[in-house]
């Protein structure tokens, strides 16, 4: 979508050619914006972004910012990863001309990256209903919404372009993943399939329906469709990454295995497919399988909390918690990333493991600080308190949890508030 104009490379020598021998003119006002637009849209169009932009900040003071030129600015901008200077030059773009419809795509991909999100949604809000010419935006706005867990908001603004433009695949895929997210699976079925029946579907396209199909807990419908999508080409590996997580969920762990050999296993396939068969491997108990894995995603993506967290589950599985400490400090100490409530609960356990129970204790309570409605977070806490022989201060926090979180208790958060009494009534 990046691209306006294709032209050979022959004409687009000669025509560059013909201008610069005429760079020496006296260009009118007009001859010059043209002259340099033209110079940037070919820059853009060879995917030379960065040469793009380094052109126009030399001639920006011998041009206008027209709607053109800022659209070409938010294209170059995208490509290098520049999202904020694209959201800028996107809503230029759409202040000189609302009815661009690219430059509101591009907006819309960049500020899940860039840019305050809220200011972002409400832009676009008030933008899209102004253009009811334009359907691919709202494929895109529908994507920034889920992005920020706007899931119902996401379906109604894909419903609305899927509307407008039934047969395109992209538009209809975004709008039949919401639609399994937020509504019953039995009040879509009969029109995703009677869609599938009229119009011609994608890799794409089946690609989304699987995942919305898992992430809405529908992972046996899920799978098939996941499937297909890889055999119609896929190459995104959060496909591949969600196909094997529906071999888990329906706990068919060999089914998993054997689907993953299809793939030729090297560092190039991702940190997402090397996480998910880490995982895999845990759920099975190859601890040492699983490690591997997971050190293998940490390479690939080494500031990620989720895979360091797994790391340090796996070791305490492995009894290996005083490594798990040395990993979990050195990684929190430089910061690789941002720590997640199940990065500091998997250091509570390695802390555990080890009988360091104040260690642990704080780490537990960072957890829970993060998740405050999680379990298994507050068991522990009740647990460690116990360890530390202050098990009356664990059912004082037991009980204040319980309340804050009425019907959330399992029969383990249970049994270990229960211990503590018992603790109480033995000293």
């Amino acid at each position: 979508m990046s691209i306006l104009y294709t032209r050979s490379r022959a004409i687009r020598s000669l025509t560059l050619a013909i201008l610069l021998s005429l760079s020496g003119c006296n260009f009118s006002t007009v001859f010059k914006q043209s002259f340099h637009e033209t110079r940037i849209q070919l820059l853009v169009n060879e995917g030379d972004d960065q040469e793009a932009i380094q052109y126009y900040e030399r001639v920006r003071n011998d041009v206008e910012l027209s709607s053109n030129l800022c659209y070409l600015l938010t294209q170059a901008y995208y490509g290098m990863d520049d999202y904020e200077r694209c959201l800028e030059f996107a809503r230029k773009t759409l202040e000189l001309d609302p009815t661009v419809e690219y430059a509101a795509r591009f907006f819309a991909s960049a500020a899940k990256r860039a840019g305050d999100p809220e200011e972002s949604i409400a832009f676009l809000e008030d933008l899209i209903p102004k253009n009811p010419q334009w359907a691919m935006a709202h494929k895109d706005f529908a994507i920034l919404l889920g992005y920020f867990d706007y899931n119902r908001r996401a379906y109604e603004v894909a419903k609305e372009g899927h509307e407008r433009l039934p047969s395109e695949p992209r538009l209809a895929s975004i709008y039949f993943y919401y639609a399994f997210i937020e509504l019953p699976y039995e009040d879509i079925r009969v029109e995703f399939e009677s869609w599938i029946g009229e119009y011609v579907a994608d890799a794409y396209f089946w690609s989304q329906v699987g995942k919305g199909l898992s992430e809405a807990g529908h992972s046996e419908e899920a799978l098939p469709y996941l499937i297909r999508a890889l055999e119609e080409g896929s190459d995104d590996e959060n496909t591949v990454s969600e196909a094997l997580d529906c071999y888990r969920a329906l706990g068919d762990f060999a089914g998993a295995k054997e689907f993953a050999k299809d793939y030729a296993w090297d560092e190039t396939k991702g940190d997402v497919l090397w996480n998910m068969l880490g995982a895999i491997s845990y759920d099975t108990e190859h601890y040492d399988e699983a490690l591997r894995n997971f050190d293998i995603a940490l390479r690939l993506a080494s500031d990620s909390a989720k895979y360091a967290a797994n790391k340090l589950y796996t070791l305490h599985a492995l009894s290996r918690s005083q490594e798990g400490i040395e990993f979990g400090e050195e990684w929190l100490e430089r910061q690789r990333g941002e720590p997640t409530a199940a990065f500091h609960h998997s250091l509570g356990h390695c802390y555990f493991g080890r009988s360091q129970f104040d260690n642990a204790l704080s780490a537990y309570q960072k957890a829970l600080s993060l998740n405050p409605g999680r379990t298994n977070y507050a068991r522990d806490i009740v647990s460690t308190y116990r360890r530390l022989n202050r098990s009356s201060e664990g059912i004082e926090f037991g009980e204040r949890w319980k309340r804050d979180h009425p019907n959330q208790e399992d029969d383990s958060f249970l049994a270990e508030l229960e211990n503590a009494r018992s603790d109480i009534v033995a000293n």
